[in-house]
């Protein structure tokens, strides 16, 4: 029965850190997703905004 308990236990620790990790990662994605758009904007000036924003959005 302790050998039950232990591996359910062993368990939930990973994934609550797997959920840490996640949420690392997800803000870490927003912030680079973020720069990414800021640098195609100022990267294109003139026809090229458009176009790179559309592709990073989609």
């Amino acid at each position: 029965m302790s050998e039950i308990q232990y591996n359910l236990d062993e368990r939930y620790e990973f994934s609550s850190t797997t959920k840490k990790h996640l949420g690392a990662l997800l803000i870490l994605g927003i912030i680079a997703t973020a720069i990414g758009l800021v640098l195609a904007m100022n990267s294109g000036h003139g026809e090229g905004d458009g176009h790179a924003l559309n592709a990073a959005t989609e």
